[in-house]
């Protein structure tokens, strides 16, 4: 969901140039297993027309979860929530925060 920018799978970050995409994937399929999602909706789409919400497990915010363990990158131009936990990944250096990145839109923009 836009509220925040995933990472792709074979997206690669720099430090013994691993796949943080991938990994971040992983991460997720691992958290959620099987479990029942409860995604929220909002009316409105990015600018690539995909949904834009906040998904749950149970009571928890994984749109937040992803960000603050380092998986994926608050997405500003569509939300402000989530900027306090992308500053607790990279001040922690977790997730794509113990190397370099190339930011997902940017990445996206130059591998489409």
């Amino acid at each position: 969901y836009a509220m925040l920018r995933s990472l792709v799978g074979s997206e690669m970050c720099i430090r013994d140039s691993y796949k943080c995409g991938e990994k971040s994937t992983n991460a997720l399929k691992k958290k959620i297993k099987d479990k029942k999602i409860r995604c929220l909706i909002q009316d409105k789409k990015d600018r690539y027309r995909r949904n834009i919400g906040i998904c749950y497990l149970k009571k928890q915010d994984i749109n937040s979860w992803l960000v603050k363990n380092g998986y994926a990158i608050a997405y500003r131009r569509y939300s402000k929530k989530y900027i306090n936990d992308e500053q607790y990944a990279e001040d922690n250096k977790l997730g794509i925060w113990q190397g370099t990145f190339m930011e997902p839109e940017k990445w996206r923009r130059i591998m489409n």
